[in-house]
Order: structure tokens, then sequence, then C-alpha cells
């Protein structure tokens, strides 16, 4: 697991987001002590705090909180299979809005079948 790539991630998408100055610099804080050890690196209960903080501030994004969820309660897992179900967004700013188009070659519904998880994206 490459905790500071993640780091990254995190850094990269909170700034396409248009996070604040302060969060920017907890996350930096955040990813030089995990560059130190990666021992510093938050546990479920130290997210949930800092979903809290960004909740206080006005950032949070529920999205990506319930996808924090599902990542850290299926660690390691690359697809996510859920025939007929829904896509688990990354994070709400981008998400797919409205109905599903109809295939581009038959015309017929689309049906959600699986999912690459980001982990094996990034």
């Amino acid at each position: 697991r490459d905790l500071l790539a993640e780091a990254d991630a995190v850094i990269a998408s909170a700034k396409s987001k248009g996070a604040s100055a302060a969060v920017l610099e907890k996350l930096e804080e955040y990813k030089s002590k995990v560059a130190e050890n990666e021992d510093h690196a938050i546990d479920s209960t130290e997210q949930a705090v800092f979903d809290e903080y960004s909740k206080e501030q006005g950032e949070h994004d529920p999205v990506f909180s319930k996808y924090n969820r599902f990542a850290a309660a299926n660690v390691g897992h690359a697809v996510r299979y859920n025939f007929g179900g829904r896509p688990l967004w990354f994070c709400g700013p981008n998400a797919m809005q409205g109905p599903v188009p109809a295939c581009q070659h038959c015309g017929a519904p689309r049906t959600f079948e699986a999912q690459v998880q980001s982990m094996l994206i990034s």
C-alpha cells in the first residue's frame, strides 16, 4: 500500500474541489507525517474526526465519506460487483447526474454490473 500516493491523490482531489488553504495545509501535514513514518497513517477514528472537521468548515463531501467507509471496510478489493446496483461514486462533484443514457449501439437501457475501484486505477 503506497500511503504517500494515496495522500497525493487526496490532496489533488481536495484542490480540484476548491478546498480551503486550511484543509490543504492539514492534508500536507498528514502527508509529511506519513512520509516520516507509515505508522502515522490515520485510522478510521481519525478519519471520522477529519470528516467532522471538514463538515464544520463547510467542506464536507458526504459522497466521499461514504466511499471512504466502503473502501475501509473492503481493503484490497479491486473490483466491486453489484449486478443491477448503482455505482459507488468517489466524490460528489462531477458525479453523473440524471438517468444513465441508453446504449449508443442498440438503444437498450444500460445495467450497472461492476466497478473498478479507484485504488486499482491510481
